[in-house]
């Protein structure tokens, strides 16, 4: 299981840091509060430790995996959301 650090680096920015398996994950956010810097950091720690490992996986595996976990990100409606995936996939075929 990974865990994770805050770093204040400015008035509204924080360093997320997650260390799994000899690894560092590093992210940026803002958030107004210490509070909500340590949900985005719950939320990081939650999405390292739930990723695969991309050693065993290949590019389209691994571009699916992506879009499955970070689709409802992008958009508030499942149209918006599936055409980033599409449009990847189209781009894939190509190779």
């Amino acid at each position: 299981m990974a865990h994770g650090h805050l770093e204040k680096r400015g008035k509204t920015a924080w360093r997320l840091a997650v260390q799994t398996d000899g690894r560092r994950h590093t992210r940026t956010v803002h958030a107004a509060t210490r509070k909500a810097a340590e949900r985005s950091l719950r939320r990081f720690v939650d999405e390292v430790d739930r990723a695969p490992d991309d050693h065993d996986m290949t590019v389209p595996e691994l571009v699916d995996f992506w879009i499955a976990h970070n689709a409802t990100e992008w958009s508030s409606t499942p149209s918006g959301a599936t055409k980033p995936n599409s449009l990847i996939s189209n781009k894939l075929s190509l190779l």
